[in-house]
């Protein structure tokens, strides 16, 4: 899983007497004003690293799709949220505001009333988000699921539950608008359809020409998802030969780009 964001991310050192890991700072590539701005107003200064209670060994899912979701923006954006909302809500702006790479049984929060902790079990996320969308209730199933099935489900639980206001900031943040279009092998005809707004862009990691060939870069996939394929089903409406070449194409960019 991979998100686009204008964070740069911390190199692993190796401290001089455990040999672990150092603790790791943030690394800001914007500008030095705007550090200074959110260290003054609370905001998040680092991608936080929340690391759930995952007891039954099974909700990996949930751990690592809730950690893909909260990039920089995202955090921004859950932060400036009431927690006086629905509960889910609530349980992001904690997330969001959470202190990276915590090792305790709490995650700290930083909030307006100053540090606070809060149980980091993804248990009640899960079941608040199985309570607001339909298709997350396969979550409550004691078995692993799909990381990116839970990702879909939380951009549209969030969604469905800000303030109005704020609803609309919220798809211009993570929705990216994707067109497709036909190219008919007999005459040319390009038919476009309407752009569909999409949370998540669904990539493969297999070569669509040879299954043997995995694909090893963001940069192959996210190739080989624009790059088009072909299509024996499709019937030109133009000169009735079958066999198109069918592409995607981006018609609004997001400031967040969720590629899974």
């Amino acid at each position: 899983m991979s998100n686009l964001s204008r964070w740069g991310s911390t190199s692993k050192r190796r401290s001089r007497e455990g040999g672990g890991p150092s603790p790791k700072r943030p690394i800001w590539t914007g500008r030095a004003e705007e550090l200074q701005q959110r260290l003054v107003e609370g905001r998040p200064t680092n991608r936080p690293l929340l690391k759930f209670m995952n007891r039954e060994r099974y909700l990996c899912y949930a751990n690592s799709g809730t950690n893909a979701l909260l990039a920089p923006a995202v955090c921004d954006f859950l932060a400036r949220q009431p927690r006086t909302g629905h509960k889910l809500i609530s349980m992001m702006h904690g997330f969001a505001m959470a202190m990276s790479n915590q090792v305790g049984i709490d995650i700290t929060c930083l909030n307006k009333c100053g540090l606070q902790e809060m149980p980091r079990y993804i248990y009640g996320l899960r079941q608040r988000l199985a309570d607001q969308v339909d298709s997350a209730k396969e979550f409550m199933q004691e078995r692993q699921q799909d990381a990116h099935q839970w990702i879909i489900a939380l951009v549209r639980a969030i969604g469905e539950l800000l303030r109005q206001e704020a609803t609309t900031e919220w798809r211009e943040l993570i929705t990216t608008a994707v067109s497709t279009e036909f190219m008919c092998s007999g005459c040319q005809t390009v038919d476009i359809w309407p752009a569909v707004n999409e949370n998540c862009i669904s990539v493969s990691v297999v070569d669509a020409h040879n299954p043997d060939v995995h694909l090893t870069s963001l940069k192959e996939v996210v190739n080989q998802y624009f790059r088009g394929d072909f299509v024996k089903e499709r019937t030109c409406g133009h000169c009735d030969k079958n066999g198109a070449t069918k592409r995607s194409s981006i018609r609004r960019l997001p400031q967040v780009m969720n590629i899974i």
